[in-house]
């Protein structure tokens, strides 16, 4: 039975993804304050935010698991960060950072399921050095927590409820609900194939498409996303995808575009590295003509 597009959004779902975004975010920070002068890596980006959502860490420290219990040890962290919240949201309302991310969830819930106002900011742009010192790949990634949440969930929601549609050769981002499939699945059935044929020779590639997320048309993607949604209401009629779920989707792919957003970026790219001849690599150049300036306006 397919879950509202409200349970997604309900306190206890948004507080246990943005624990994982304020862990994950800690884990990175700390890594790169370690490789940032080896590898001059730039600044972590300012988090401030995200952490006056969140109880001290010598707060919620307390409430991480003991050693020896059944939890894994990975998991400590964020089991004691969720207790701690809840209970702090149960036992002291009038906390400041308690009252902060209530108003936090309220807003979440009023932009995106009541008034359906939220729109996706301009991501940050952070140029990663390739093989050589004239080109740099374009990493986008959205600064505002708001906006990460809201883009986890909303995927999150259409993955695991599209999953009828997807065919069992597609073994990458399954929600898993039936049978987890990934590549440890994948060489399992190719092993039962062996088994099923033992004197027949057996040949197994693995090819990957360069680029191919990188320089996805907005409207393919858009097209494909409703072939699915066609496609789920053929076999089960009765599952119907939220109308706001489309709308998130369709916003996400509205906050940025390589050759309106990345490319203008340049001067500024050729600014910092004091390089004249730094650029952005176009995702595609494949001697088809893919990375001339007309297909810019094809590809986003």
């Amino acid at each position: 039975m397919m879950k509202e597009y409200e349970e997604y959004f309900s306190d206890e779902a948004l507080i246990e993804c943005l624990c994982h975004i304020r862990l994950g975010r800690a884990a990175a920070i700390h890594e790169r304050r370690f490789y940032r002068k080896v590898f001059e890596l730039m600044p972590e980006s300012d988090y401030t935010v995200l952490n006056e959502l969140f109880p001290p860490r010598r707060l919620w420290h307390r409430f991480r698991p003991r050693k020896g219990s059944r939890i894994k040890s990975s998991q400590h962290a964020f089991v004691g960060l969720r207790k701690c919240i809840n209970w702090h949201r149960r036992n002291s309302p009038g906390t400041l950072w308690v009252q902060r991310l209530n108003q936090f969830l309220n807003d979440v819930h009023r932009e995106v399921l009541t008034e359906r106002t939220f729109a996706f900011s301009r991501p940050q742009i952070v140029p990663q050095p390739k093989k050589g010192k004239n080109e740099f790949r374009a990493i986008a990634s959205f600064p505002n927590v708001k906006d990460k949440l809201v883009d986890v969930i909303n995927a999150k929601y259409l993955r695991e409820n599209l999953e009828l549609c997807l065919e069992d050769a597609c073994r990458a981002f399954r929600s898993g609900r039936e049978r987890y499939l990934d590549r440890n699945s994948a060489i399992e059935d190719i092993y039962k194939i062996r088994e099923k044929f033992p004197d027949l020779p057996l040949f197994v590639t693995e090819c990957d498409i360069r680029g191919f997320f990188d320089c996805v048309h907005h409207q393919v993607a858009k097209q494909s996303l409703r072939r699915a949604i066609d496609l789920l209401t053929v076999r089960n009629p009765e599952l119907q995808i939220d109308p706001r779920a489309i709308l998130y989707f369709q916003r996400y792919l509205e906050a940025y575009s390589f050759s309106k957003v990345t490319l203008s970026l340049e001067p500024r790219l050729q600014q910092q590295t004091r390089n004249p001849n730094a650029k952005f690599k176009w995702p595609i150049s494949n001697g088809t003509g893919a990375n001339t300036p007309d297909s810019l306006n094809f590809f986003h």
